[in-house]
């Protein structure tokens, strides 16, 4: 499979349908398995997580797996009345040991301030993605 990948403006990430994050460039790549943010946009989606920490190395967080069916609804708004929400077993990226009670989120960061987020796999395996390289956009729809 060959790496798509379009960048449409988003007004930010969500938590339980609020936006809890700045506008951004979302660069939507299928290589790419994770979703990155600026470091301060990642801060600020996960201070809403129950029980989420920043991780020692400063870009990965971490929650308790106990909530992992419970943390909240995140998505990513492309517009003020669309937002696509990411499906919560593909936010859980699994615990961070084998036996560890604390999950690790598939969101991090990218280690730079600037204003784009990538958006691969995490978010992708849940809709149906077309890339329109011609005019530059790309669409979704729920995949079933």
């Amino acid at each position: 499979m060959t790496d798509r990948h379009v960048s449409p403006q988003s007004q930010g990430f969500t938590y339980n349908g609020k936006l809890v994050t700045q506008a951004m460039t979302a660069t939507i790549d299928s290589g790419t398995s994770l979703i990155y943010l600026p470091p301060s946009q990642a801060a600020a989606l996960y201070a809403n997580v129950p029980g989420a920490q920043a991780a020692a190395d400063g870009k990965h967080w971490t929650f308790p797996c106990v909530n992992a069916d419970s943390i909240g609804t995140i998505g990513i708004a492309f517009s003020s009345a669309t937002v696509f929400n990411i499906n919560p077993t593909q936010f859980n990226a699994g615990t961070i040991t084998q036996g560890s009670d604390q999950c690790a989120g598939a969101v991090v960061s990218s280690g730079k301030e600037d204003g784009i987020a990538l958006v691969g796999d995490a978010f992708i395996s849940t809709w149906y993605s077309i890339f329109d390289y011609g005019n530059m956009r790309v669409g979704f729809a729920q995949a079933v």
